[in-house]
Parts: C-alpha cells; sequence; structure tokens
C-alpha cells in the first residue's frame, strides 16, 4: 500500500510539471487564441452591467471576462478582413490572465482526473498513462489556450465527476455544496450542460434509497432539486425578455442552422408575412436544402442570425418546431445523418499537422467513442447484473459521456468536435476501467453493497 501511495505521488509530481511546462510554453510562447466567439462574450458582459440577460450567452464565462477587465483594464475586438483580429485597450492583458486561469484549472483537473482514472483501473500504471492521454489531448488541442467554453468545460466536468464521488464516497455538507456549486457552474457556463441537474438529482435519489433516507442523501436531493429550479428561474427570465423558454437564443438558431440546412424548414408554418417572405427568397438564393456541402454550413449560419436579428425568437422558435413536426422522417434522416458524418471526424482537430496526419493514419476518429460507449454499455450491464463493485461511478460517468455526445448532435449541425471536447477525458476514464479489467479481470463473486 505504501508502494502505491509512492507511485501516485511519484506520477503526479510528474504530470504536474509536464503540465506546468506546458502551460508556460503555451503562455508565453504560442499565447491566446482568439475565435469567433470571444467577441460576443465581451459583449455580452457590457449587456449584463445594464442588468439585462444577454440573449446568446450564459453568464460565466462573460462575468469571468468582466472581472479581469476589472482588474486589468477594459478591451474589445474588431474582426478585421480575412482572419485578422484588431484588439482594442488592455485585451492582450486580460486574454493572458485569462489563459493562465485556464491552464491553472486543468491542472487542479488533472489530479482528480488521475485519482478517478485510478479507482476505475485499479492500477497506478493505467492511471498514468490514461492521465497523460488526457494532458496530450488537451495540450495538442490547445484549449487552454483559446478563448472558449472548452477549456473549463473540461477542467470543471473533471471536478464534477470527483464531487459526485465525494458525495458517495464521504458524504458531507461541503461535498454536496461542492456539487452544487460545480454543477451551477457548468450549467451557466455552457448550456449544453443543462442534463446535469437531472444526473445529480437521480444519484441523489437513488443514494437515500441505499442509505435509507440518511440526513445527507436528503440533503443531496435539496441541493440537486435547488440546482433544477435555480435554471428553471433563469429560464423563466429569460423567457419574460425574449419570448422562449431557454437559458440562451443558441439553441434556436442551431436549430433554424439544421432545418434551413436539411431542407427541413417550411415558410408556411409561420403567421409572419416578413419571415415567410425572407425564408422564401432563402430557398429561391438557395434551394430548399443548402446542397453544397459543410462549405456551405457558414453562409445558413449567416442566414441564422440575420433571421435572428430582424424577428423575434418565439416566431423563429414556432416555426422551426412546426417544421419539424410536419416534416418527421426528414428530421430522423437529418440526425441520423449528422451522426454518421461527425463519426468520420477527428478527435483532435486543432493540432499541429503531425498529429492530425498521425491521427488520420490510426483512424482515431470520434467513431471510436461510439465503440468505446457501446462496448461499455454492455459491460455496465454485466457489473450490475453482477453487482461489482463501483457500478454506481461507472454508471455515472458512461452516462454523463453518452448524453454529452448526445445532446452535441442532436442540439448543432456542425462544430461537433469543439462540443463534444468535454466528454473526451470521461471516454478516456471508461477505456481506464476496460483495460483494467483485461489486465486483472473482476470476479464475479465480488459482491459489493453500492
Amino acid at each position: 500500500m505504501k508502494l502505491k501511495s509512492n507511485n501516485t505521488k511519484a506520477h503526479l509530481s510528474l504530470l504536474i510539471a509536464l503540465a506546468s511546462l506546458c502551460m508556460v510554453v503555451l503562455c508565453f510562447k504560442v499565447g491566446f487564441i482568439i475565435n469567433n466567439d470571444c467577441k460576443s462574450y465581451l459583449l455580452a458582459w457590457d449587456y449584463l452591467q445594464s442588468g439585462h440577460i444577454d440573449r446568446g450567452r450564459t453568464p460565466i464565462y462573460p462575468c469571468l471576462l468582466g472581472l479581469l477587465q476589472e482588474v486589468f483594464g477594459s478591451t474589445s475586438i474588431n474582426y478585421l478582413a480575412g482572419d485578422g483580429v484588431e484588439i482594442v485597450g488592455n485585451g492582450k492583458t486580460v486574454f493572458t490572465a485569462l489563459i493562465i486561469v485556464q491552464h491553472l484549472a486543468f491542472i487542479a483537473s488533472l489530479c482528480l482526473f488521475y485519482r478517478i482514472a485510478l479507482r476505475m483501473s485499479h492500477s497506478t500504471k493505467i492511471s498514468f498513462w490514461i492521465t497523460l492521454c488526457y494532458l496530450v489531448y488537451v495540450t495538442v488541442e490547445q484549449w487552454n489556450n483559446r478563448i472558449l467554453t472548452e477549456s473549463l468545460s473540461l477542467s470543471a466536468l473533471i471536478g464534477w465527476i470527483y464531487c459526485m464521488m465525494q458525495t458517495h464516497d464521504k458524504p458531507s455538507i461541503q461535498s454536496t455544496l461542492g456539487a452544487l456549486f460545480v454543477t451551477l457552474f457548468l450549467i451557466f457556463l455552457r448550456p449544453a450542460f443543462s442534463y446535469l441537474p437531472l444526473i445529480q438529482l437521480a444519484f441523489s435519489l437513488w443514494l437515500v434509497w441505499r442509505q435509507k433516507s440518511h440526513t445527507l442523501a436528503i440533503a443531496n436531493i435539496g441541493a440537486s432539486t435547488l440546482a433544477v429550479v435555480i435554471m428553471l428561474v433563469y429560464v423563466v427570465a429569460f423567457h419574460s425578455q425574449y419570448g422562449i423558454y431557454s437559458p440562451t437564443s443558441i439553441g434556436v438558431t442551431n436549430q433554424y442552422v439544421i432545418a434551413r440546412y436539411n431542407g427541413i424548414l417550411d415558410p408556411k408554418y409561420t403567421n409572419d408575412t416578413a419571415l415567410r417572405h425572407a425564408v422564401q427568397e432563402s430557398i429561391r438564393t438557395h434551394g430548399w436544402a443548402y446542397q453544397v456541402p459543410d462549405t456551405a454550413i457558414y453562409d445558413v449560419y449567416q442566414e441564422a442570425w440575420q433571421i435572428e436579428r430582424e424577428y423575434d425568437l418565439h416566431t423563429m422558435q414556432q416555426l422551426i418546431t412546426q417544421s419539424y413536426r410536419a416534416h418527421p422522417t426528414a428530421t430522423i434522416m437529418a440526425a441520423v445523418k449528422r451522426f454518421y458524418k461527425t463519426a468520420q471526424l477527428p478527435i483532435a482537430l486543432y493540432g499541429p499537422p503531425i498529429i492530425v496526419v498521425v491521427q488520420r493514419l490510426l483512424s482515431i476518429d470520434i467513431a471510436l467513442l461510439y465503440i468505446l460507449l457501446a462496448l461499455y454499455g454492455w459491460t455496465l450491464c454485466l457489473d450490475i447484473k453482477h453487482q461489482r463493485s463501483d457500478r454506481w461511478l461507472k454508471s455515472l460517468i458512461w452516462l454523463t459521456a453518452t448524453l454529452g455526445i448526445f445532446t452535441a448532435i442532436i442540439g448543432s449541425q456542425s462544430a461537433h468536435v469543439r462540443l463534444i471536447a468535454p466528454t473526451v477525458p470521461l471516454c478516456l476514464m471508461l477505456l481506464a476501467n476496460l483495460i483494467g479489467r483485461w489486465g486483472k479481470p473482476t470476479p464475479h463473486t465480488m459482491i459489493i453493497n453500492n
């Protein structure tokens, strides 16, 4: 046991040293990377300061940028012709400070990831190499250098799994509040995580059943319910301002793009004459569906953003919903097509050319995540049947990863590599468990009351 503890400390020290070295190189040699979404976060902070909910962004990331602006000075950016970006004010300092925060959060998540992987694999060697894969994945993609929510989503989701693990292993008010805080952080960082409070609530109900109404288990239900209520209050506040029950307008924009791109959007299903004419004009120009492959997706988004600026969200949502109901087969086939196309995308998208070439040669595509989740679902059923250890933790990670990939593909027509990124580390955890099984199979007679 002492040898195992020494190995754990040595592994963590090496991993932290590598991550720190990567942080220094990436922060001060590569620097921050501006993406198309960056300006919207800055504008969202300005809008939040006026006392209103921003329609396009949930508050966590804009508030973080706003806090850094309060410390280092205000900034704004202008997009120039081509890929040029003009940074106004103290933006370089603000963005550098932000990526340092993201790197530090990642290093903290690296330690938590290692402990979870150790729990899943029961092997210090396996947990070290799987954690190293996590380090390489995030570093190669340079997520921590991008002014996007992906970096904090990756780190915080690992923290959420760890908090849930602590809530089970060492129930306390601190672990309950920690899980509540991370849940709220995630859902207000990225609306796609709205399913997390429901998973947490189901987990809390299971704790009550298992622990026979233990006080702390009931407190977990209260915390999970509070997270759901807070999210619903925000959604209602958004509805009062913009007319739809949603945390942001991004969902409506994405669904418009899906419906329009796949020829599902039918202008006859809106009573707004101006909106009907706008969609009809687009159909006359581009056809019922944007038949040109992925190069046309940006044009569809441009159309969606223009429609969103000129017409209210409620009218857009009604048109999309009615179009889906009128064309159920086309809607289902469009979703199947997205799953198929996404399966062929590389897991790493932004890495150096040599990494991209290697992964293409090795066929390291998102299809591997599909296969891994399907295979693990089968082994998870066996674990539940034979009441093997930690089946609750395996179920939690598998369900979170599966829902993460499902919502990313169902909710958007493109950018799936980005949207799926936070679930990749969870898939690595599941892989650690599978490798651990091959190295030392779990006996069928091992029954633990969990």
